[in-house]
């Protein structure tokens, strides 16, 4: 087992103060779709790949794990099923992310716990960390390279993740510096992960960028809490924030410059809990190397659907 060099970025990214910019929803096309399969009512969104095929779960109004069944959208709208092999014994699947070659990750339930999978040209092979003490492993993320991001938890302390890189089939844990739990969510072709991170149970969120053993904490300007969801090959970070209000927002990051990012049906009232005991919420949850963006929108109906953004003009 390796364990990745740390070192704590001297500067968190979004630390400048003053006005950040808002992109209006018709900087974007939007197109909002569901994968109600066996009557599930919740649509979510794991990842997008450059050829605009989209990943994700549905699942009941509850979001009850046996509820969810994995899908794959393509560009013309068509939807694929994706169901862990031998289900109903595994029960519940979601798909998380898919790379330039169609190759796609995600996680299943079953009665031992969680697994991860890697589904190649109509192949499933499992993953589960092989750590000491770790169970309920979950990718999130894989790059064209094949290296598989993604989460796991650990019986060393009760209640906490840990991250995880598989490159080459060798194991790294991804850990941020002394933080109670780290959430990781995806990986770009330059080897860039991203994701969020508390330092204490029950404790706000924060993101953070992970490159070259270096972690850079992401935390939007004046937000309560912070998370990366996703990172395009080019660099481009969206995620979401909680502001002062307890209103939840999405955000893209270039660089240094933050952008908030109005999307219909995304903004949410969290009633002061933040994040906390959400397993998804509407925002930005996937980004190409087009602009293209993907997520999660919250309806009228109050379920989730998922949502795809073209750049205007495109």
């Amino acid at each position: 087992m390796r364990r990745l060099a740390l070192l704590m970025g001297l500067c968190a990214l979004g630390s400048a103060l003053g006005a950040v910019p808002t992109l209006a929803a018709d900087s974007f096309a939007f197109t909002t779709f569901d994968a109600t399969f066996f009557g599930t009512v919740n649509t979510v969104v794991g990842g997008m790949n450059i050829h605009g095929q989209v990943v994700g779960g549905s699942a009941d109004a509850k979001e009850s794990p046996a509820s969810f069944h994995g899908y794959l959208r393509a560009p013309d709208g068509s939807l694929t099923l994706i169901d862990f092999p031998f289900f109903p014994l595994a029960r519940g699947t979601v798909a998380v992310d898919i790379n330039v070659q169609g190759v796609i990750v995600g996680a299943y339930l079953d009665a031992a716990g969680q697994h991860c999978f890697v589904l190649r040209d109509g192949l499933v092979r499992t993953i589960d960390v092989p750590f000491s003490k770790a169970f309920n492993t979950r990718c999130r993320g894989i790059n064209e390279i094949g290296q598989i991001v993604g989460t796991y938890s650990d019986t060393n302390v009760p209640r906490a993740n840990r991250g995880f890189l598989l490159s080459r089939g060798t194991f790294s844990t991804v850990d941020v510096p002394g933080a109670f739990n780290t959430v990781v969510r995806k990986i770009n072709n330059r080897g860039q992960i991203v994701g969020f991170y508390r330092v204490f149970q029950g404790g706000p969120t924060h993101g953070f960028l992970l490159e070259e053993g270096v972690y850079t904490p992401i935390d939007f300007p004046n937000a309560k809490e912070t998370r990366a969801l996703a990172i395009s090959n080019n660099g481009q970070i969206v995620g979401d924030y909680v502001d002062s209000d307890n209103n939840v927002h999405a955000f893209s990051l270039t660089g240094d410059d933050f952008v908030t990012v109005a999307i219909p049906g995304v903004t949410q009232n969290t009633g002061g809990l933040g994040f906390m005991g959400q397993i998804d919420s509407p925002g930005i949850y996937a980004v190409n190397d087009r602009g293209q963006i993907a997520g999660i929108s919250l309806g009228d109906d109050g379920h989730f659907h998922g949502f795809i953004g073209t750049p205007t003009p495109f």
